[in-house]
């Protein structure tokens, strides 16, 4: 092989290398919907999810959120929040400087303080239900369903947030499901249900 033809295939070998660990040629796929609800199971330890250290945050006000509220409540020990839209970032900072298992924000009142923190905070696992932010990152898992799958795009948008009392439960149950872990966004549907 001439020195010329070597240049030209360790060159050839490292664009392909390049491209390799960039992720170049990576199809991207919507996410997938579930269609149907965690399998129930038979008793109430198994359903409260080996007592997962949970902060849920909520904006004060926000409407329908007591399915969600008494469904986190039956699965894990929650430290429940409501937060005024003048305490709102200092209180989802406040969150994440804890480093509780998860944080489950309901609804779409904390967004902009989500989507500014969690970037600085990888390690800190964070479950939207009922919205979703504009840059999420991979530790933020939004669970959306009908009347409530906005993406919050500016501080101070009109985000809709409807079906909290239909969806919570089930939003809780996949939202809790170590399997939801990682996954950037999950719709919810009617899909299955009778």
């Amino acid at each position: 092989m001439s020195g010329q033809e070597g240049r030209l295939t360790r060159g050839i070998a490292i664009i392909c290398g390049v491209l390799a660990l960039s992720g170049c040629g990576r199809s991207v796929s919507p996410p997938p919907a579930i269609d149907s609800p965690p399998a129930p199971t038979s008793s109430i330890e198994e359903v409260r999810n080996t007592e997962r250290e949970l902060v849920a945050l909520v904006l004060a006000g926000e409407d329908e959120v007591g399915v969600i509220r008494s469904s986190l409540e039956e699965r894990a020990e929650v430290d429940w929040r409501e937060l005024s839209s003048g305490e709102a970032y200092e209180g989802v900072l406040s969150a994440f400087e804890e480093a509780p298992e998860l944080i489950v924000v309901v609804g779409p009142g904390l967004l902009p303080e989500v989507d500014i923190i969690s970037a600085s905070y990888l390690d800190q696992e964070v479950v939207l239900l009922g919205g979703q932010i504009a840059e999420p990152t991979e530790n933020v898992t939004a669970i959306l369903w009908p009347g409530a799958d906005d993406r919050a795009a500016l501080a101070g948008s009109e985000l809709s947030f409807e079906g909290g009392d239909r969806w919570g439960e089930r939003a809780v149950q996949v939202a809790l499901d170590p399997a939801s872990s990682g996954r950037e966004v999950i719709t919810l549907t009617d899909s299955g249900l009778g």
